[in-house]
């Protein structure tokens, strides 16, 4: 399919950038069910495990809008 190839091409790129330019960390930026900006930071070498499987967190460790002060 022209579209999966596309994706493969996207891919490499991002791999080939993040080893010419010695990126350390890359991070990505979601947001959570009820619109809250959250991010999540991988290392290159992961990076590839990412695109092929994603990547998976246990939310239960993150900050709920309950836990956090407000200012």
């Amino acid at each position: 399919m022209p579209e999966e190839n596309a994706v493969e091409r996207q891919q490499e790129f991002v791999l080939r950038t993040l080893e010419e330019r010695d990126i350390r960390f890359v991070r990505l930026w979601f947001t959570d069910v009820l619109g809250t900006l959250k991010s999540v930071s991988v290392a290159p070498a992961e990076l590839e495990a990412a695109f092929e499987e994603g990547i998976g967190f246990d939310g239960s460790a993150r900050a709920s809008p309950g836990s956090m002060s407000r200012t």
